[in-house]
């Protein structure tokens, strides 16, 4: 579904079960934000296929966990591209073990003890490892996909989280936001005030719009309400 069409840039969302994946397109090159997880891998690939002609030049991981890596090494190998990711994450992209994800709310801290618990039968946070990783940076960015796609660390979620900001109007945000009812917080992450600083970051750009990875787009207005919430 496109969601995003502007000088010379398209923005593809993929919607899977376990999250959703963007695809930004821009004069004949494509990259994928996230790859989700094996079991949705031909929903990726036939999107990749319909939208950027089966082309793809690069793979930018928010984040490495698995829902968002769990492709990256199939997926690089079938179109012959580079998996980029922060260098906090890289080796838990090498060795696929991410670790369970420490949970902030009363769901996350529940999912957390039953990971906890299964890994010691077999650790669910698990992904194939990634073979061609590589470190991201601005430069990275800039010579694969162009001068209007940014990338900002935006950790708080995880260490290694980052968000790519497109045309300085719309922020594809990972699981730095999440789809609490009355909170924007993701129910899995590292420190509350470490993502309240990443919001104010990601409020220091033009973005108008905010694309996470577990709901609905978020507005600027939206995010400037819930931080007066938090003050």
């Amino acid at each position: 579904m496109q969601i995003y069409d502007r000088n010379g840039y398209q923005i593809y969302r993929i919607s899977t079960i376990r999250c959703k994946c963007y695809l930004i397109c821009h004069e004949g090159k494509s990259v994928l934000i996230d790859t989700a997880t094996p079991i949705e891998r031909r929903k990726i690939t036939s999107a990749i296929k319909t939208y950027a002609k089966g082309r793809l030049d690069g793979i930018f991981l928010t984040h490495n966990h698995g829902d968002h890596a769990g492709n990256a090494q199939a997926l690089s190998k079938k179109y012959g591209c580079r998996v980029y990711v922060s260098h906090l994450g890289s080796l838990n992209l090498l060795i696929g073990r991410p670790g369970i994800p420490k949970g902030l709310s009363p769901t996350g801290r529940f999912f957390e003890r039953m990971a906890t618990s299964l890994s010691k039968i077999y650790d669910v946070s698990l992904y194939e490892p990634c073979q061609n990783v590589h470190i991201i940076s601005v430069d990275v960015v800039k010579e694969i996909i162009g001068e209007e796609v940014v990338v900002i660390d935006t950790p708080g979620h995880s260490r290694d989280s980052l968000s790519f900001v497109v045309c300085d109007d719309v922020a594809l945000v990972g699981d730095i936001m999440g789809k609490g009812i009355v909170s924007m917080f993701p129910i899995f992450g590292e420190d509350e005030e470490i993502i309240i600083r990443s919001w104010l970051q990601l409020l220091d750009t033009k973005c108008q719009y905010f694309a996470p990875s577990h709901t609905r787009i978020i507005t600027r207005e939206m995010l400037e309400k819930q931080l007066e919430k938090e003050r």
